[in-house]
């Protein structure tokens, strides 16, 4: 989703109306444009053309590309987020309870280049198999948006939630088709994106409805009907990786943390100067377009969004758009 740091207006692109720009930068070729600059104080994820998830060094745009085909999407822009999950992996760890689960192998390769993921494994009790991360106390009326990647084993259906019921702040997915197959009701968006390679990135966007001291990331595994509570049989097993809540109502590039909470700082992409007013139009994936008129360019511009693959500025005499 689209979340730009300024108010926007969608509009039918009609170039034929229009003067000639009188500059026009692209993004979707893989470098920055001689002249603009840009800034981010961490480092930050995207994907690569082969689909693999990687991390771009401080300071250095992303140009990210469609995880399945690979075409061009433009050059990521976010807002800074942080990770509330002290470590995205390491299931077995004391960071995270494991209810009727151990962590086993064998491992599957990630969807980050040069990663593997875990397999989570059920043992034979009969009750709840699920891998879950306690975040403590939450306040009412909260927005946290969580995500995590996972890839079917010999289960294919799960249940991922996000707060501190096990049902109102969760969906069910099937892993074999990517289908979600139950929203909770206190959910108020929800994605299962393909990555690729049988992996599905989850994410889904809660509300606390009351202040709680317990609050939970979860991915519970289900029985072929779907069943939250069930006999194991010691081997139903599911591939996870990449573990993610975050403040507010959208979901952003993974931010990978290992002990300790991490922050992913703001991309910030500046134009040159210029002297005058101008009209810009900037084009984003998805089709989606954007007018800033009158823009005063004699100081440069800087460009922030909370979400956006921009692929194209174009800049128009005054009075233009």
């Amino acid at each position: 989703m689209l979340g730009l740091s300024r108010a926007f207006t969608p509009i039918a692109l009609q170039r034929t109306s229009y003067r000639n720009p009188v500059e026009t930068y692209t993004f979707i070729s893989g470098q920055l444009p001689s002249g603009l600059t840009f800034a981010r104080a961490s480092v930050g994820s995207y994907t690569q053309v082969d689909g693999a998830l990687v991390l771009a060094p401080t300071a250095t745009p992303r140009f990210d590309y469609a995880p399945i085909g690979g075409l061009p999407r433009g050059l990521l822009l976010e807002a800074a987020a942080t990770n509330l999950v002290d470590r995205s992996t390491g299931y077995s760890t004391t960071s995270w309870r494991r209810n009727g689960v151990s962590v086993g192998g064998p491992n599957a390769t990630s969807p980050m280049a040069g990663v593997l993921s875990e397999m989570i494994v059920e043992d034979s009790s009969n009750g709840r198999h699920d891998i879950e991360y306690n975040f403590g106390s939450g306040q009412a009326g909260e927005a946290y948006s969580a995500s995590i990647y996972v890839k079917q084993g010999t289960r294919s259906r799960v249940r991922f939630r996000c707060g501190r019921s096990d049902s109102a702040e969760s969906i069910t997915v099937n892993l074999i088709s990517g289908a979600v197959e139950a929203v909770g009701t206190r959910v108020t968006s929800h994605r299962c994106e393909d990555v690729g390679n049988g992996w599905w990135r989850l994410a889904l966007t809660t509300t606390l409805d009351q202040t709680s001291t317990a609050q939970y990331l979860q991915v519970r595994l289900l029985d072929a009907s779907g069943g939250d509570s069930y006999p194991g049989n010691g081997s139903g097993s599911i591939n996870v990786w990449g573990a993610q809540r975050e403040k507010g109502n959208s979901t952003s590039s993974h931010i990978v943390t290992d002990g300790a909470r991490a922050t992913r700082q703001q991309d910030v992409l500046t134009l040159p100067p210029r002297s005058g007013l101008y009209d810009l139009m900037l084009y984003f994936d998805a089709g989606i377009t954007e007018v800033r008129k009158s823009v005063l360019l004699s100081q440069g511009w800087t460009f922030t969004a909370l979400s956006a693959r921009l692929s194209r500025i174009e800049i128009f005499p005054q009075g233009s758009l």
